[in-house]
Parts: C-alpha cells; sequence; structure tokens
C-alpha cells in the first residue's frame, strides 16, 4: 500500500495500522495492548468495537482451553479484556453460557457450551478511555484552539 509519505512517518499512524494488521492476523491480545496505548480520540472510537473483539477472545479461548481441567483466572482475563472489574467479566461470561466456578476466581471454558448464536453485546462505557480523557481539556479538543 502506498501512503503519503508524511502520514507513514507519523506514529500514530503506525500504530494504528499495527493493530489493523494484529487484528487481521487474529492476534487480539496485540490489539487490546494497542488499543491502551492510542490517544484518546483513537481509544474512544476502538472501544466502539470493544464489545466485538471480547467476544472472539472468549471464542478463542472456549477453542483452546476446551477441558475440564483447565482454568482461567478471572484477574488476568479482566486485564486482558481490559474490563474495570470482575464483575463485568463475570456478566459477560453469563451471556455467553461461559462456566463460572463456584469461588468466582476461575472461569472454565467449553467449546460445547459457548453461545455462538448470540448477538454481540452492546458497546458500553470504558473507563480506560475516561482516564485518558481526564488529562485533557475537552473544549479545546472540540473547539480545535486553545483556551
Amino acid at each position: 500500500m502506498k501512503f503519503n509519505y508524511k502520514l507513514s512517518k507519523s506514529e500514530v499512524f503506525a500504530s494504528a495500522f499495527q493493530i489493523a494488521i494484529h487484528y487481521h492476523q487474529g492476534n487480539f491480545y496485540r490489539v487490546l495492548v494497542g488499543i491502551q496505548k492510542l490517544p484518546h480520540i483513537l481509544s474512544a472510537m476502538a472501544s466502539l468495537n470493544l464489545q466485538k473483539l471480547r467476544s472472539k477472545v472468549y471464542l478463542v479461548f472456549a477453542h483452546a482451553y476446551n477441558s475440564t481441567q483447565l482454568m482461567v483466572p478471572t484477574s488476568f482475563l479482566s486485564k486482558l479484556l481490559l474490563h474495570e472489574e470482575v464483575a463485568d467479566l463475570l456478566a459477560d461470561c453469563k451471556y455467553y453460557n461461559i462456566k463460572i466456578c463456584d469461588d468466582k476466581k476461575n472461569i472454565q471454558f467449553m467449546k460445547s457450551d459457548f453461545n455462538t448464536n448470540i448477538v454481540v453485546m452492546k458497546e458500553k462505557h470504558e473507563c480506560f478511555v475516561d482516564k485518558k480523557f481526564e488529562k485533557v481539556y475537552l473544549p479545546e479538543i472540540l473547539l480545535l484552539k486553545r483556551l
């Protein structure tokens, strides 16, 4: 692909392009890490597709950890999927019919139990985006001038 020289040398463009490549390759871990490194506006835009991305990660985990012996810690999965609290992850698991262990500290993925026919959850307010916007004076961005 040919891009404008100035655009191709832009660090933000390079990051966004790498995220797109990682998504195309199915490397959702790098996509999730990359989204957090984007500037505030692009992070907000990317967060609109975060629920779709999470459902893809759940499906990958359902295939990769398809065993009664394998458990995935909720703390790890919650951080990976950019959930502010473990309760948000548990709500997702209930929605997609993913088994939550009795102690609520582990999740057991079973390929046969995962509900693939369900509609992807509606996008929601993401706290990591709010944290990025706390550092910015929003009227300056919207008006495109320094106040």
